[in-house]
């Protein structure tokens, strides 16, 4: 007699560890949400072979590792609601995000931050339950523990979609047992999910090329009309229109504004409704550069904080070594117009870049997701209906952050 099992009668939940190989108890609270989940121990085998005659067949196959794959696929979640008294062990994702390696940070107003900028090394005990329907109304159910378990995450969206957190954990198996069920409560996960990612949503989708270090210049004249900022350097600025510049050290200017125009190597007029007398003192420095407005189609930011898993085997100690790795962005684009405003993929071949997206519907509501710099790297054509688009492949060098405010 065979046992179906009911995809659906599946559960999966995880508790950060305290102590490498040394499991812990999930709960029902550390239960997961997903829209995709499946798990399999990944067992290696080595064979030997006898020599004999050309018809000799004397070969033995031994085991040589055992370790267990947890793929699983949920939606980018947000906070719901700003909560100024939210600590990291209470944000959205917490252990499953920092067993990807993401450091889980909560500043004075609540807005959350995981981002790959300081090392981790958390572990995960994960505990994954099927059901058979013989069973399942017993309570019962086939339990398979999976200790020290590391993972990464890939992010993707389509315009129209709501955007996937795909995990991919790696961890040390044991034998299934027959445990009590736990039906995981996942709390406000399934309610609190991101808005889909449209036009309607997107708050900024922008490429803003990183020009190098800064200088920071000498102010030697400022003043406020009222309805622009007029500023003069002590030498050559370098700055482009729609750039932001920071100025600092003054008594009524203090702050960042985007550059309105350029009126000569040495003077800028920035956008503002500051009315205040002239001061000859103070300094200004510029933004990393121009950001450009994106129309994205799609995009997959694989692997998002960078970091890959090697299994390792000694004879005192087995387990996942850690190492980062350069990792791939792809979005989808459409082709810029000769003499338009679109990015311009082909003239940007090699180029360094600030890579930004935000979408959302209000405060608690909004998700962001930050690269400090990607190298475009490839430029293929594609097609977004039927117009022309531009499949864009970057690689990410730098920090990654998920910002959800």
């Amino acid at each position: 007699m065979s046992v179906k099992f009911d995809v659906k009668n599946v559960a999966i939940l995880g508790k950060l560890q305290a102590v490498e190989g040394t499991a812990v108890n999930p709960i029902a609270a550390d239960g997961l949400a997903v829209t995709d989940l499946s798990a399999q121990v990944t067992r290696e085998t080595e064979a030997y072979e006898y020599k004999g005659d050309s018809l000799s067949r004397q070969e033995f196959t031994t085991l040589k590792d055992t370790f267990a794959d947890i793929p699983c696929k949920t939606l980018m979640p947000t906070l719901g609601t700003l909560n100024a008294s939210l600590t990291a062990a209470n944000a959205p994702l917490y252990q499953w995000l920092t067993a990807c390696s993401a450091n889980v940070t909560v500043d004075a107003n609540g807005v959350v931050t995981y981002a790959n900028d300081t090392e981790v090394n958390k572990l995960l005990t994960i505990d994954y339950f099927k059901s058979s329907p013989e069973v399942s109304v017993t309570g019962t159910a086939k339990r398979q523990r999976f200790i020290d378990c590391r993972g990464l995450v890939d992010i993707s969206f389509n315009a129209g979609s709501r955007a996937i957190l795909d995990f991919k954990f790696l961890g040390n198996d044991s034998a299934p047992t027959m445990e009590t069920k736990i039906v995981p409560d996942t709390g406000s996960q399934i309610d609190d999910v991101a808005a889909v990612v449209r036009k309607s949503t997107v708050q900024n989708s922008t490429l803003t090329e990183i020009l190098g270090t800064q200088p920071i210049l000498t102010i030697t004249n400022i003043i406020g009309s009222g309805s622009a900022i007029t500023v003069d350097f002590s030498t050559n600025h370098n700055i482009l229109a729609a750039q932001t510049i920071t100025i600092a050290g003054t008594t009524n200017f203090d702050g960042s504004y985007v550059v309105a125009s350029v009126t000569d190597v040495n003077t800028l007029v920035l956008t503002s409704t500051i009315t205040a007398v002239a001061e000859t003192t103070g300094t200004g420095t510029a933004s990393k550069g121009v950001p450009v407005i994106m129309s994205t189609d799609k995009g997959n930011f694989a692997n998002f904080f960078g970091f890959d898993y090697q299994r390792y085997l000694m004879t005192s100690q087995e387990g996942f070594s850690k190492k980062a790795v350069p990792t791939d962005v792809s979005i989808t684009v459409l082709e810029d117009e000769t003499g338009g405003t679109d990015f311009n993929p082909e003239a940007n071949i090699e180029k360094f870049f600030e890579l930004d997206l935000k979408w959302g519907t209000g405060a608690g509501k909004y998700v962001a997701l930050h690269y400090d710099k990607v190298q475009l790297v490839d430029s293929k054509d594609a097609e977004i209906g039927s117009f022309f688009g531009k499949d864009l492949s970057m690689r990410n060098t730098g920090n990654s952050s998920i910002i959800l405010s």
